[in-house]
């Protein structure tokens, strides 16, 4: 009978599988964000509840929240960019290779000249995209330097 993800032994591999996948320094970063997004939580939580808000104390733990969770999801995205990146690669290099097999074979002939269009448009799309990206970076330093940060991370090797 197979085991549900909620019975302690799936629970324990999937801690020994992370565990085995993530290096020492990738462990620390991880505890210190949730250490900082859980205390920055709870900080504002506190100053919500208390209705007399310390303007030093709010900001603190409303940076140290935003922080710690930019770092947590930055980490978790990158790691599962990085897990699948080789076999999105190899999707990609079989369909490449399948398209110029059939074009060379047959004698098919595969017209690009509608992709230019599309390029053009996409790229400026992108321009668009990537300047209100930067805007946006450069509004929320804090959360974007630890998103940077655990973006390294999680997309780095363990060894």
């Amino acid at each position: 009978m197979a085991e549900t993800i909620d019975s302690p032994p799936s629970r324990i591999s999937a801690i020994r599988f992370l565990y085995r996948r993530f290096g020492k320094w990738q462990w620390r970063g991880l505890i210190a964000a949730i250490v900082a997004a859980v205390g920055g939580l709870v900080g504002v939580v506190q100053q919500k509840l208390a209705d007399a808000p310390s303007s030093t104390q709010a900001g603190v733990s409303h940076t140290a929240m935003m922080a710690g969770f930019a770092f947590l999801i930055a980490f978790a995205f990158f790691f599962w960019v990085r897990s699948f990146l080789k076999w999105g690669a190899m999707v990609i290099a079989a369909l490449l290779a399948g398209a110029a097999a059939v074009s060379y074979f047959t004698g098919f002939n595969i017209d690009l000249s509608s992709v230019k269009d599309g390029y053009d448009g996409a790229s400026g799309w992108i321009w668009h995209q990537c300047t209100g990206l930067i805007s946006l970076v450069t509004s929320n330093l804090p959360s974007s330097v630890s998103a940077t940060v655990g973006g390294w991370m999680g997309a780095r090797r363990s060894n």
